[in-house]
């Protein structure tokens, strides 16, 4: 390796007989410096050519503009929509605030999450602030995510009575509560 006495000292080149030159280590770093300066430049490049495109390909929102939210599937039951329609509330630094017909949606939505719709409802939303999945229970035919299952003993009332969680629930038992055993409420 070339090593020369002013290296010590933060002098990265010395001109000998009028020729200039670098020991190897200085050279070493300042490549290393000047690629990661280039690395830093590229991925700037990249993050604002990502955000040009998301721009372009997703038309802007207004506040009081109809939209269909996308609902994850561990928030919705297996015969529930995939999406729950919603309105613009608010907008702040590119999050959005949804409001639906069972009230306002806790979480700030990105603009990829929903999409404009020409579906409209009528009614006012409640003040109160709910979670996707209670959007999703209070809006579903079929009572949400996840099912109800009773666990009543074998009798001659068998689920017959406000004590079964099905009846309660205005549901018919399903094999999952008795699997092959009778029942008043099937």
């Amino acid at each position: 390796m070339k090593i020369h006495k002013t290296c010590f000292q933060n002098v990265c080149s010395i001109s000998d007989e009028n020729d200039m030159y670098q020991c190897d280590i200085c050279n070493r770093q300042e490549n290393i410096s000047s690629q990661r300066q280039k690395a830093h430049e590229g991925q700037k490049r990249a993050a604002e050519k990502m955000i040009e495109n998301t721009g372009k390909n997703l038309k802007s929102v207004t506040v009081g503009n109809f939209v269909l939210l996308n609902v994850p599937k561990v928030d919705r039951g297996p015969l529930d929509a995939p999406n729950l329609i919603g309105k613009i509330l608010k907008i702040n630094n590119d999050v959005y605030q949804i409001g639906t017909k069972s009230g306002i949606i806790k979480t700030w939505f990105s603009r990829s999450d929903f999409q404009i719709s020409g579906a409209q409802f009528v009614e006012d939303i409640p003040e109160e602030y709910i979670s996707v999945r209670q959007a999703v229970a209070n809006e579903s035919m079929f009572g949400g995510q996840g099912y109800n299952t009773c666990k009543c003993t074998v009798s001659k009332t068998q689920c017959q009575t406000k004590k079964c969680v099905c009846r309660k629930a205005k549901q018919m038992c399903s094999s999952k509560c008795h699997k092959s055993l009778p029942c008043g409420n099937k």
